[in-house]
């Protein structure tokens, strides 16, 4: 079968799917392994081993900025966008946290953080009161980067000797205030050890530094573009610049235009960011770090997710498995791509998406197609 298949693996209590990155789950094609062999997968995908990994900028890899010579409208408008400001230095760029709520105890862990900004990032504070007789735990923690285009919310990160963490604290700007970050609710005690790999940086920020053969140290600038960059989408634009500086014809083949590839290649220019499922298990001898635009991101890892589509909750990183549960995606087979609702370069603000993605069905349907049009 190729690199075509389904690996249903059953226990008592739940359903996991091995899928080929790039094609709908077909219960055709699967078959049965032991739950030994399901644990085991498990086991490794969450054993944080890690293996050497380079400059994943790579050979070629000029940097966005390069590309706003003949592209400024597209680079100015990008870097408003979400992508375009997914991750940077903490306290930096027009998006402005506030600080009216920035105090506040996790009941269950009993601890006290306290956000505090300085000319440069921010300062989490914590306390924790221990039982009689025991000295209270008091610390400080400098945090260095941010990830997260505001949107929603941001994460922060802080260093200790060159190896990154994330912090226990998140903003979430709707609500304008600081809070627990995603996934530290459940701890009872003060927990400030959760490392940040590469391969989640990488979808924050472009041009990740780790320092080979650790699981979360990296040189002094741990990446060199906040965002996703030009390149992460067109891939290097080296050839393209010098073709056209020196006047001489230049190959299609020198950029990338996701939307002219084939549907496979195509789609893995998203997959590489917006498939991770429940863990990515990347390929002998392969890194997700070298993976370029054109090429087939199920050549670098496979990933792990529910095999029904009724689970709860929408990730940022299960949009491309939903998109492949939908209606739409089934009816419309390869002609039907993130592209194809998605503005990258200039989506709309969030006051204009209702009517922006209302219009993008049109294209498709008619206005008597929408059976939920009364509840909208």
């Amino acid at each position: 079968m190729g690199d075509q298949y389904l690996v249903s693996c059953t226990t008592p209590s739940l359903t996991l799917a091995v899928i080929h990155p790039l094609r709908p789950i077909s219960i055709n094609d699967s078959f049965r392994v032991s739950t030994r062999t399901f644990l085991l997968t498990l086991f490794l995908a969450a054993s944080g081993v890690s293996f050497a990994r380079g400059d994943s900028a790579g050979p070629g890899y000029v940097g966005s900025s390069a590309c706003a010579a003949c592209h400024a409208q597209i680079y100015e408008r990008y870097l408003t966008t979400q992508m375009g400001r997914s991750s940077g230095r903490a306290g930096a760029g027009s998006f402005q946290e506030q600080m009216s709520a920035s105090e506040f105890t996790h009941t269950l862990s009993g601890v006290r953080y306290q956000v505090s900004k300085q000319r440069e990032g921010f300062t989490l504070a914590y306390t924790q009161k221990q039982p009689a007789g025991a000295p209270e735990i008091r610390g400080t923690q400098q945090l260095t980067y941010f990830i997260g285009s505001g949107n929603v919310g941001r994460s922060y990160l802080f260093s200790v000797m060159g190896f990154l963490f994330q912090a226990p604290i998140s903003y979430y700007a709707r609500s304008s205030k600081w809070d627990l970050a995603p996934g530290y609710q459940q701890h009872s005690e003060l927990f400030l050890m959760r490392p940040v790999e590469a391969e989640c940086l990488e979808c924050h920020a472009s041009g990740v530094q780790p320092i080979p053969g650790t699981q979360n140290g990296y040189t002094d600038a741990p990446f060199l573009e906040g965002r996703i960059s030009c390149e992460r989408c067109h891939g290097p634009g080296n050839g393209h610049i010098a073709g056209h500086t020196s006047g001489q014809p230049v190959s299609p083949q020198e950029i990338v235009n996701p939307a002219k590839l084939e549907p496979r290649p195509r789609d893995s220019v998203c997959a590489q960011c917006h498939l991770l499922g429940e863990s990515r298990i990347v390929k002998a001898g392969r890194s997700l770090s070298r993976f370029a635009p054109g090429e087939r991101i199920s050549d670098y890892a496979a990933s792990l997710v529910w095999s029904s589509k009724n689970v709860a909750g929408l990730k940022a990183t299960s949009h491309y498995e939903k998109l492949w549960q939908s209606r739409c995606k089934q009816s419309s087979g390869d002609r039907l791509w993130c592209g194809t609702c998605h503005a990258v370069h200039s989506p709309p603000t969030l006051q204009q998406s209702g009517e922006f993605f209302r219009q993008k069905c049109f294209t498709c349907h008619q206005s008597g197609d929408c059976r939920e049009l009364a509840k909208v």
